[in-house]
């Protein structure tokens, strides 16, 4: 679910910098190419429409600066906004029942759109610790710099009660505070919803970078000027990059799933026994015919494509052997009860001998895998055991390159980067 949310965030610094030369200048050309590029980011994800407040503010510098006379400029920025939803989403509102793609209902306070469920009770401002610990997590450099960023900004008002922020930073901050307020109030903040705010930190980041240059350069001797230049470089500069090339080289190496599956084949007597996985656990193993046409209906192709790719390709590859391996069925609301209240007779009515758990916690209503591994720890004989930062590790969250289950990083992601030796969840056999 990241790609979308990852191209939107290229799409919203362009209908920034769109919105920034509309504030600017005097030709009517920006008109409908600011609109533009808010529309093709509406287009790449539905929260793109937040675009338009920082469209609506260069408006407002533009009539401020040249008169009323630019409202009938503006018409051209709205004809292409306009235009977002029979382009690109031609399909919503659609019928709802099995089209997610057109779902938009609301149904008493959870709001459907898309497939995706935004529940209106979660909108109680637990998202604000979760958005800074995201961003403390997975860029503590852009954090930190934006700090200094926000201490510059309130040096310079106070020495200069005149100071007014310029057109730019008023249309970046028309998107950045709302956008930010809405994260911090959906108490299910993502990292992938936080990409967006990459840009603008960054660009803080540099800013808070450049007063700390200046104020060494004009109030330091040459050699604390050369050590704190330095550090800059390391910190701002070096440490990131080399944290992004370690990231890439665990995503070469075999990851925690692929490593269990290995572990599995050479363990050939389990071929004997029915194995359950967790829903997140995609292992890398072919299934027999007949748990391929079992599971037909649940594992679809939007879960887990390396099914739907067997049950085509079932009579063609020569294998020496097939596992009789099945997802934990917990599907519906009944399924997912039976699993939490009665998690010893949920595993024995599964008639399976190996279980192949992704432990970390859930969050959230239900909650059902919790119970399941509590039990397995406590009554099944643990066989094998894969950490992204070893079997050895203590137990904790997987590393993945987007969102954790819980959504709250529970440790620096950067050091966990550092530590591992692959990415993965943390799974465990019994």
């Amino acid at each position: 679910q990241a790609r979308p949310h990852a191209a939107f965030a290229t799409m919203a610094v362009l209908a920034l910098l769109g919105a920034m030369r509309l504030a600017r200048s005097k030709d009517w050309v920006s008109w409908p190419v600011a609109g533009s590029l808010v529309a093709l980011a509406a287009g790449t994800l539905q929260s793109g429409i937040a675009l338009g407040l920082p469209l609506l503010a260069a408006t407002l510098v533009r009539i401020r600066a040249l008169g009323w006379r630019q409202l009938a400029g503006a018409a051209l920025a709205l004809a292409p906004i306009l235009m977002t939803v029979p382009v690109f989403y031609p399909f919503m509102p659609g019928q709802t029942s099995g089209q997610g793609a057109g779902q938009f209902e609301l149904e008493g306070t959870r709001l459907v759109v898309a497939g995706h469920i935004i529940d209106l009770e979660y909108f109680n401002g637990d998202g604000f610790l979760r958005l800074l610990l995201i961003l403390a997590s997975w860029e503590p450099w852009l954090v930190l710099g934006s700090l200094i960023a926000c201490l510059g900004l309130a040096r310079r008002r106070a020495w200069n009660v005149n100071w007014r922020p310029g057109p730019d930073l008023m249309v970046v901050l028309a998107f950045v505070v709302p956008y930010g307020l809405a994260l911090g109030m959906w108490g299910r903040t993502a990292v992938r919803f936080c990409t967006p705010l990459l840009p603008p930190l960054a660009i803080a980041s540099a800013f808070g970078l450049s007063l700390v240059w200046q104020c060494a350069g004009a109030s330091c001797a040459r050699g604390v000027l050369v050590t704190i230049r330095g550090a800059c470089l390391l910190l701002f500069g070096l440490a990131p990059m080399a944290t992004v090339l370690r990231q890439a080289w665990l995503g070469g190496q075999r990851d925690t799933q692929e490593r269990a599956a290995l572990w599995m084949e050479d363990h050939e007597e389990l071929t004997r026994y029915r194995a359950v996985t967790f829903p997140r656990v995609y292992l890398p193993l072919l299934v027999d015919a007949t748990t391929l046409e079992e599971t037909k209906t649940t594992m679809t192709s939007a879960r887990i494509g390396w099914w739907d790719w067997q049950r085509e390709h079932v009579d063609q590859a020569e294998v020496l052997q097939r596992w009789d391996l099945e997802p934990l069925p917990i599907w519906n609301k009944e399924q997912r009860a039976f699993a939490r209240e009665n998690p010893r007779q949920f595993a024995q009515q599964l008639d399976a001998k190996c279980f192949v758990i992704q432990t970390e916690k859930e969050v959230g209503p239900g909650r059902s895998l919790n119970a399941l591994v509590d039990w397995m720890r406590a009554n099944c004989e643990l066989l094998a055991r894969f950490h992204p930062e070893g079997p050895s590790a203590p137990s904790g969250a997987g590393l993945y390159y987007e969102d954790l289950p819980s959504g709250v990083p529970r440790e620096s992601h950067v050091w966990h980067i550092w530590r591992a030796i692959a990415l993965g969840p943390v799974i465990e056999i019994y």
